[in-house]
């Protein structure tokens, strides 16, 4: 993320996330960080980059961007699955972002699933998709889950557990190969989002910070009136770190609060699970009573 926004120098200022797309942010930001700290990490990751290349992965993702290529049609439909009217002004309110996005990730995750069951029916190229998911299933297994725990055969977080996970995994590995995944996002981007001193802007426009900051902060003002909650970037990153640390790094939270480097501040084991509560919501780890383990 902070890559992103370098790209931009004007205007500089705090971005804030929809709490819509919190758990992608959470499981990218932890991506970065595991990706960053082990090379057995990067080569099992570009086993998967190698499986988009077998036949029946082309045509997954051919056959879902072909889905999105008419965006009058894609929009029409995230909007009838956000339970909004498509035959209303196309210029959201800024209340409605929140249930169009819900709508965006309801219609791509049927696209996926139709072009899956095309693949069912063809033994070869379903073996090509199969490969793909083994591969994603054994990076994830290595990648976000304790040496200790894999020593013992236990993983708290897989491909099955984790479905956000999978899917920034598979955009992250296609932008890496193809820049398959910004056709999507660049799409969805130029959607009208807000109207503010006679000017549009997008998603995509709110998302790059190509907003004057006033109009922004004032946005974000607004936003929060209507009762909805919104994270700083900051924020996310600062605790996803904290997350890979306790979840992958050291053997338990209490081990990162004695022994953490990072830690300096001293903060204490229950600050600790609070603060990474959300990242353990995004990637779905299993917290119950044993939360600080």
């Amino acid at each position: 993320m902070n890559g992103m926004a370098n790209k931009i120098e004007e205007p500089q200022f705090s971005h804030y996330m929809l709490p819509e797309i919190l758990d992608y942010m959470y499981c990218y930001t932890c991506l970065m960080i595991v990706l960053d700290k082990s090379e057995k990490v990067k080569e099992t990751f570009e086993e998967i980059k190698k499986c988009w290349e077998l036949p029946g992965c082309k045509q997954l993702i051919d056959g879902v961007l072909s889905k999105t290529q008419n965006k009058e049609k894609f929009l029409s439909t995230a909007l009838r699955l956000s339970g909004l009217d498509p035959k209303e002004d196309r210029t959201l309110k800024l209340k409605d972002t929140k249930t169009l996005i819900s709508g965006m990730r309801k219609e791509i995750s049927l696209y996926i699933l139709s072009e899956k069951i095309k693949l069912f029916f063809n033994r070869r190229k379903s073996k090509d998709y199969r490969k793909l998911e083994k591969c994603v299933d054994d990076f994830i297994k290595i990648a976000f889950n304790r040496e200790s725990d894999r020593a013992k055969g236990k993983y708290k977080i897989t491909a099955k557990s984790s479905k956000t996970l999978v899917e920034v995994v598979y955009l992250f590995s296609l932008s890496e190969i193809k820049k398959i995944n910004l056709g999507i996002i660049t799409g969805l981007g130029k959607i009208p989002a807000v109207v503010k001193r006679n000017n549009t802007y997008t998603f995509e426009d709110l998302v790059s910070k190509k907003v004057p900051r006033s109009i922004y902060s004032k946005l974000v003002d607004e936003y929060q009136k209507f009762g909805f909650g919104l994270k700083n970037e900051e924020t996310i990153v600062k605790n996803a770190y904290i997350w890979c640390q306790c979840r992958i790094f050291y053997k338990s939270v209490e081990e990162y609060c004695n022994f953490g480097v990072e830690n300096e501040n001293g903060i204490e084991s229950a600050n600790i699970i609070h603060k990474i509560k959300e990242c353990d919501e995004a990637l779905n780890y299993p917290r119950g009573n044993k939360a600080i383990k």
